[in-house]
């Protein structure tokens, strides 16, 4: 057998494809633990340099939900002090009637979106009158149904909301009752936020556990821009207001909060939405085509890697069979390592025999997503109807 150089070029990329690819992955590149902490005691909420914060939940008709994680929120060890602000529509008694239980309590308020509001988002409207009640400069947003999974969560939220940031997000992570490729997703954006801020400036939200400057909110009119997308308040708030160099992601798992199982419709929905809120969003050149390179490269490398293997077995040529078969273990055994310390530091439960597997198929799902999305009216993701 003879060894050419056309035939050490084709091992030798096979290879190097196969690292570069795992280099491109955005798990690669995921915040690690914190080490350090101010001299004040931070993680015990005593800082003298966090601020008050002004909590905003959102309600969407799950009291019950934010009923049972209320003494969560009321329980969160912040000495700067901090109020919540429940904002629900106008009508809903159920809401009407935990406030009326916890009418003694003096940082719990309670904002209503008016049933009157059209051709704009009530959810928008309702973190607008959310963030207008707010006492305080810092607002931290989060959805109804998440909890926080620490009693230190603002206190290590508070303590990125500095002068130098105005904008701070902290990881949102699904409960572990839902489906394993939910985890995997929520892990994967947050990593592509992650590396997004870090370089500058972020595209969108983690999701929710979003904290924001309220002067910014009001002198940038809002949402004004995109009151007519239904949902996206999340993304929109990061996409207008982050400044370059101003943001912080908290990677600490004390500042992380859970979000019960998605329902299907919710879980399509989102992602439906996300697809028409991108479409509204700055920066999006390059958000997109850092994740068509990953999935190009992760696909090219099985492709190639295989149809060499095919190839190399047929024509006897077991240096390129060799280096083949090298370039797809590299490949599987690296995203697995990487995939599986990141599920490990951010507590997602992911196995590690499905990583790979859940890469592979990340990008059909994708597809069927902007499929659903050119199949559906657009009227779904819009408050204009006419």
């Amino acid at each position: 057998m003879n060894i050419s150089v056309f035939m050490i070029s084709v091992c030798c990329g096979l290879i190097l494809l196969s690292i570069i690819s795992c280099m491109m992955n955005p798990l690669f590149r995921m915040p690690k633990e914190e080490e350090e902490e101010k001299p004040e005691d931070i993680s015990s909420g005593t800082g003298t340099d966090c601020p008050p914060l002004s909590l905003i939940i959102m309600v969407h008709g799950d009291v019950d939900t934010l009923e049972r994680n209320m003494p969560l929120f009321l329980s969160q060890q912040y000495a700067p002090g901090f109020q919540i602000i429940v904002v629900a529509n106008e009508g809903d008694s159920e809401a009407s009637d935990l406030m009326k239980r916890y009418k003694d309590e003096p940082r719990l308020q309670s904002t209503f979106i008016p049933m009157t509001a059209r051709y704009i988002s009530k959810e928008k409207l309702g973190i607008t009158l959310g963030v207008k009640a707010a006492k305080h400069e810092w607002c931290l947003l989060i959805d109804g149904r998440c909890y926080p999974e620490s009693d230190q969560w603002l206190a290590k939220m508070g303590a990125a909301c500095t002068d130098e940031n105005n904008i701070v997000m902290g990881y949102s992570n699904f409960s572990h009752e839902s489906k394993v490729f939910q985890r995997f997703s929520r892990l994967r954006h947050f990593a592509r936020i992650y590396r997004e801020a870090a370089n500058g400036t972020p595209y969108a939200s983690t999701h929710s556990n979003l904290a924001f400057r309220k002067s910014d909110f009001i002198k940038g009119d809002g949402y004004r821009g995109n009151l007519e997308c239904v949902r996206g308040e999340y993304d929109f708030i990061v996409n207008k207001y982050a400044e370059e160099g101003r943001s912080a992601v908290v990677a600490n798992l004390d500042a992380m909060i859970t979000e019960d199982m998605p329902t299907k419709k919710h879980w399509r929905s989102s992602r439906l939405f996300y697809i028409h809120s991108c479409k509204l969003m700055k920066h999006g050149f390059w958000h997109k085509m850092l994740g068509i390179t990953d999935s190009i490269l992760l696909h090219l490398t099985w492709i190639l890697s295989i149809l060499a293997i095919i190839a190399g077995a047929m024509v006897q040529n077991w240096v390129v069979l060799g280096s083949a078969v090298l370039a797809l273990l590299i490949s599987i055994v690296w995203r697995t390592v990487i995939g599986r310390k990141a599920s490990l530091r951010f507590n997602a439960k992911i196995p590690a025999w499905a990583i790979v597997l859940l890469e592979l198929t990340s990008v059909w799902h994708t597809l069927f997503d902007r499929i659903h999305y050119r199949t559906a009216s657009k009227y779904d993701f819009t408050c204009h109807k006419l």
